[in-house]
């Protein structure tokens, strides 16, 4: 699929992003894009084209199997960052049913998000200057949910990369079998990069792939 099919998808089927976009952002900054999958190779192949350059970094959740890498453009230092992940080990799960799904999901949330929708961007991080205010105001806000509500902020060992999210929208899927269930799609985070903090931060980002938990996705129906 092409990237802009993609955001037009992400835009489709996550109403919190323009919900927040609209009621929280007079212009919204997009820090980072993120993708899960498989093999991020083709994902890296496919921004090498447009500009961007994998960065000297890696990030690694053991409790998942998961790596993590990340793109910045070379010529403009304006444009968002990407953020690409992998699940580690062979695949050998097979989803045909919701009960497929759920069980999947239990074991490991992160493989099932990306049986389900692959390529698809998982998240879009917007910049905020005071993630402390946005954070209030959101937990006042009756139509977004926040991941981690007790403790949504979570901050790098060097406290210059602060980071929170939502909890994902869920949207409707039909399984091979037939089953359509609401399922978990994709979530918004926020950003703050103090003194020009650059890269991410395996523990924030650990946090922050829970927004996909199955139990707690957001229904578009509220919208």
């Amino acid at each position: 699929m092409r990237f802009h099919n993609q955001m037009q998808k992400y835009i489709r089927n996550t109403p919190s992003y323009l919900h927040i976009v609209k009621n929280y952002f007079n212009y919204a900054i997009i820090d980072h894009i993120a993708h899960r999958s498989f093999d991020y190779e083709p994902l890296i192949r496919r921004y090498e084209k447009c500009g961007f350059k994998v960065q000297d970094a890696k990030y690694t959740f053991p409790s998942i199997n998961v790596e993590g890498t990340w793109l910045k453009h070379e010529k403009n230092n304006s444009v968002y960052r990407i953020f690409v992940s992998q699940y580690m080990k062979p695949t050998d799960y097979v989803i045909q049913s919701y009960k497929d799904y759920k069980r999947v999901q239990v074991e490991n949330d992160y493989v099932a998000w990306t049986l389900l929708h692959r390529f698809d961007i998982n998240h879009i991080a917007i910049v905020t200057d005071n993630i402390h205010d946005l954070v209030s105001k959101l937990k006042k806000d009756t139509v977004v949910q926040l991941n981690d509500p007790s403790d949504p902020i979570k901050i790098s060992a060097d406290g210059k990369l602060l980071q929170a999210s939502t909890v994902a929208d869920k949207i409707e899927y039909q399984f091979p079998n037939g089953e359509v269930e609401e399922v978990p799609y994709a979530f918004v985070e926020f950003v703050q990069r103090i003194d020009g903090r650059e890269g991410f931060e395996s523990d924030n980002a650990r946090q922050i792939m829970k927004s996909t938990n199955a139990n707690v996705g957001i229904d578009k129906n509220r919208f």
